[in-house]
């Protein structure tokens, strides 16, 4: 009897064992999240930042609108959390849940617009149950929620850009089509100001994406060649930054139009690129 009751109720038993599953995960993710896990060095440093820009409207080196901080000692650390958690600053001061707040977040929301996007589309509940036992079981997504390193912040933004994407397949209207378009593109241009290895990450993936989507006939060239541009146009002054550390070596602070390119005396950019002596030899090390 109790099986033919739990047969007949299977999808709302499995509906409510997913949202049980993320409010136990949420309860979690936010329990003693300002004080575990204990500050990190390169957590303290980023902290700086952004009291320094929510206080004074610079980075810790009186910069206004860097592109990529150069931070205590020259490491560089990217931008991109910064703008999300400087106005949380602003408003409500600095704590460090406040300050560890915005990722989890972020992450939560993630989670929440896959598993729906994934019910929706399939129609499926075991499909969304197991997606979210997929995020809530993951020990590094856990660590990468809730502990503030500066390319955390990375992989989430990419993740709302590939939903944005999915989206525009979606929608009927080409104005709402164009709409989620652009927003995936701003999206997936964003995530590159969030971790420098994302430089090399997005090209190639964006590569494969389009040539996927183009054998599928999913999009034609004209939107391929939109969000590429969009995509471009967007990481552009990362795209300076990069001529300017690895090529020119700056020493001093620089200008692109009103934005500023910092120096990085302490970067370990040999271990991403390296131009001296045999290229490919060095580019084998580094891979």
């Amino acid at each position: 009897m109790n099986f033919i009751w739990i047969k007949k109720y299977r999808k709302q038993l499995l509906l409510c064992a997913t949202i049980v599953l993320f409010i136990l995960y949420t309860s979690l993710l936010l329990f003693k999240i300002a004080s575990v896990p204990t500050l990190f060095v390169d957590e303290a440093n980023y902290i700086n930042e952004v009291i320094s820009q929510a206080h004074f409207g610079t980075d810790i080196h009186g910069l206004h609108d860097p592109v990529y901080f150069s931070s205590v000692w020259g490491q560089g650390q990217s931008i991109l959390y910064s703008l999300i958690v400087r106005p949380v600053i602003r408003i409500w001061g600095f704590s460090f849940f406040a300050f560890r707040f915005p990722m989890a977040f972020l992450s939560l929301l993630l989670i929440i617009l896959v598993c729906f996007y994934i019910l929706r589309i399939s129609k499926n509940v075991v499909a969304a149950f197991f997606m979210m036992v997929a995020f809530t079981t993951a020990p590094g997504w856990f660590a990468v929620s809730r502990w503030v390193l500066d390319a955390n912040i990375a992989p989430i933004i990419l993740g709302f850009a590939l939903l944005a994407l999915l989206c525009f397949f979606e929608m009927k209207k080409n104005s709402t089509k164009f709409f989620w378009l652009l927003v995936s593109a701003l999206l997936m241009g964003l995530s590159a100001y969030g971790y420098i290895v994302t430089w090399l990450y997005l090209p190639i993936f964006l590569i494969f994406l389009s040539i996927y989507l183009f054998k599928k006939r999913l999009l034609t060239g004209k939107p391929i060649k939109l969000y590429f541009f969009l995509v471009l146009f967007l990481v552009i002054p990362l795209i300076y930054f990069a001529y300017c550390i690895f090529i020119r070596h700056i020493s001093q602070p620089t200008k692109f139009f009103w934005l500023d390119i910092s120096p990085l005396p302490m970067s370990r950019t040999s271990s991403l690129i390296n131009f001296s002596g045999n290229i490919f030899s060095k580019m084998f090390i580094n891979f």
